[in-house]
């Protein structure tokens, strides 16, 4: 291969599944998450998909502004999260 091909670097793609994720930190820490707090981050995650707002600033590219943005609207996502059984 020659520089300059646009081909890069072959990488394994960093993402691993959430039950990986589980797990590993269940090893790492001690922990017993199960099914229960898996569903409990898909919903955040879920919540801050369909956040259009911070999906510009995703894609704006620029780290500090998206992470200024993230870190608020991560946290009221939790809170969301933990107070809809509280609704039903």
């Amino acid at each position: 291969m020659f520089l300059g091909e646009g081909k890069g670097v072959g990488h394994e793609p960093l993402h691993d599944t959430l039950e990986e994720i589980i797990a590993a930190i269940n090893e790492r820490f001690g922990t017993d998450l199960d099914e229960r707090d898996r569903l409990e981050v898909e919903k955040v995650q879920m919540t801050l998909n369909a956040d259009e707002q911070l999906k510009t600033f995703a894609r704006a590219k620029a780290i500090d502004n998206f992470a200024l943005e993230l870190g608020p609207r991560f946290k009221s996502a939790i809170l969301d999260t933990d107070a809809h059984p509280q609704r039903l």
